[in-house]
């Protein structure tokens, strides 16, 4: 999101508004599985089946920030996996604070 506000910083004519994101969705089970696999979370996953599909998710169109020439630098994944990580770091160095 940073690098996004800071290529339309730089632009000499910015649109008032515009999406930013990967211009994908992530169901919110398939999230849990990423966050399962990542964790190491041997539990069940419990879905609503009364609701297949999860939540109402828009579909953003991020073609306006794109064709401005930004990318997103890093996956949903990768994006998990450096969270992860910076908290296991920051546990593990008595650093973590609570909310």
């Amino acid at each position: 999101l940073a690098s996004a506000c800071l290529r339309l910083v730089d632009h000499p004519d910015p649109p008032p508004r515009m999406n930013c994101g990967p211009g994908t969705s992530t169901s919110m089970l398939d999230l849990a599985a990423m966050l399962r696999s990542l964790t190491g979370y041997e539990g069940t996953l419990c879905p609503d089946l009364s609701k297949p599909e999860g939540g109402p998710r828009p579909a953003l169109d991020c073609s306006l920030l794109r064709s401005l020439g930004w990318q997103p630098r890093t996956t949903l994944p990768d994006g998990l996996l450096q969270t992860f990580q910076s908290y296991l770091s920051a546990r593990g160095a008595g650093t973590l604070r609570g909310f």
